[in-house]
């Protein structure tokens, strides 16, 4: 099964490429511009659940999830860059009764260490790919007590975010837009979609003549 996520994931990531690689090749700007873009975003995710023992009702998967990234645009339609931020990813309650009646309470949040890429396709739409490692903080605590709480980390290496942003410019240098991205997380295969409002500020903007 791992051989072939993994083999579904390296397709994916590749046909993703060549995508970007042919729309850049096909066109370029009316205006050209060189460009470093800061862009911070906020919203909702939901997490797909893929948990055995626990039921959909004991899973709160719609959580608060924030990112910031720094894009390089050269010149054409490519731009590269850097991603991180904080997905709360998902918490559970559920009732044990191996020994006697817990409450267990469980909560998993990501910070993503991307390398990102994106693409403009049209006048208000990029096309978004990242990828890269991954740390993944857990936190388990038993009947709602600090004496039994057990925090720890752990890092993936094999994950990605995909989608699209939606914007409009305000002025020469800021930017309003919305952002729907999906993010798999290679070491658990959880997936995660999201919804974004975010505001991007260009630090450089200088046109090509």
């Amino acid at each position: 099964m791992s051989g072939t996520t993994y083999k579904f994931n390296k397709n994916y990531i590749v046909v993703v490429l060549l995508v970007i690689n042919s729309i850049c090749v096909s066109g370029q700007y009316e205006e050209r511009y060189r460009a470093l873009k800061l862009t911070l975003g906020g919203g909702y995710g939901y997490y797909f659940n893929t948990f055995t023992n626990v039921l959909d009702e004991d899973v709160r998967n719609s959580r608060l999830s924030f990112y910031g990234k720094l894009m390089w645009q050269p010149e054409h339609r490519l731009r590269i860059g850097f991603e991180s931020g904080n997905y709360e990813i998902y918490s559970t309650t559920r009732i044990e009764t191996l020994s006697k009646i817990q409450k267990l309470t469980t909560s998993l949040n990501v910070i993503p260490l991307f390398l990102s890429f994106s693409v403009k396709t049209t006048k208000h739409l990029v096309l978004n790919f990242a990828t890269g490692a991954a740390i993944m903080n857990y936190e388990v605590i038993v009947d709602k007590s600090e004496k039994n709480r057990i925090e720890g980390k752990t890092f993936s290496l094999s994950n990605f975010t995909s989608g699209f942003t939606l914007y409009i410019p305000l002025g020469n240098r800021f930017e309003l837009g919305s952002e729907f991205k999906y993010l798999f997380i290679g070491k658990t295969h959880d997936s995660h979609v999201s919804a974004f409002l975010n505001l991007s500020y260009k630090i450089v903007n200088r046109e090509i003549k």
